[in-house]
């Protein structure tokens, strides 16, 4: 290394521009062996072919056998070796758009520029690659009051045989406050001509269906009414929930017909 023939002095520079970090000649072999390797490229003049392909800095040779390493700008010293260490003399570094080097020689093509900085608050290193979570558990994308826990419980009447009209026909206290889910009705053997098996639930003696028209039913040759919502939920401690059948099938009734109430209880207030 020591016979690499000279190709220009060092220049006179401002008074106001740093003086630059120099490495002994015989210190390309750290260039290299350690820091082309892990994708930190350098090109010193007069050795094309030694060391290639400018990347982030340029390296000039100096009179009494010295490689100087600037930035691309070539004002100040852009990295200095020691002890096989690369470090820069600047609080952060901008690698450009284009083939970066990542690991182990891979390669990843990057749209836009990756910034290492150490200034601050430490290191960030940032590529769009994530977002912030503002709320515990909750994405960034949806509104807290829109999630909550809930334990739905449920309580379940069974009507055995054919059923027939008829006002609280089953009925339960309510010993905690809270809200209903839902209503729905199903029964082993289908009615059987026009109409439908329509049933109803009251609290304190008021329907939960102020729209009738939403209150579970089955029509002729169907078991089940599936989910309907009331248009009253909330109940109190103490409020009594009641069933009735409001109609049944003309010709013959639904059989074993079981009425399910799902709700929520809540904590006292």
């Amino acid at each position: 290394a020591n016979h690499i023939p000279l190709v220009r002095q060092q220049q006179q520079r401002d008074c106001c521009v740093p003086t630059p970090t120099v490495l002994n000649i015989h210190d390309i072999d750290i260039l290299v062996n350690h820091l082309y390797n892990q994708g930190i490229r350098f090109d010193v003049a007069g050795c094309s072919g030694v060391i290639e392909n400018i990347r982030v800095s340029n390296a000039e040779l100096l009179s009494g056998g010295e490689i100087m390493l600037l930035d691309s700008g070539g004002a100040e010293p852009g990295w200095t070796v020691r002890n096989n260490i690369v470090r820069t003399s600047r609080d952060g570094i901008v690698i450009e758009a284009g083939d970066v080097y990542i690991h182990d020689n891979e390669f990843i093509n990057c749209a836009t520029a990756i910034k290492l900085d150490t200034a601050g608050a430490g290191n960030v290193i940032g590529h769009n690659t994530y977002r912030d979570v503002t709320t515990p558990f909750v994405d960034a994308g949806i509104a807290a009051t829109d999630t909550q826990f809930e334990d739905v419980q449920e309580w379940v009447w069974y009507l055995p045989g054919t059923i027939t009209t008829g006002t609280g026909v089953e009925g339960r206290e309510f010993r905690r406050r809270g809200f209903i889910v839902s209503v729905s009705v199903i029964c082993d053997t289908a009615g059987v001509g026009t109409g439908s098996n329509t049933f109803d639930v009251h609290l304190n003696g008021t329907t939960i269906f102020t729209t009738q028209g939403n209150r579970p039913a089955m029509a002729a040759a169907s078991v089940s009414s599936g989910d309907t919502g009331p248009d009253v939920r909330p109940f109190a401690i103490g409020d009594v929930l009641t069933v009735d059948v409001d109609a049944i099938t003309a010709t013959t009734a639904c059989v074993d017909a079981v009425i399910t109430v799902r709700y929520v209880e809540l904590p006292a207030a």
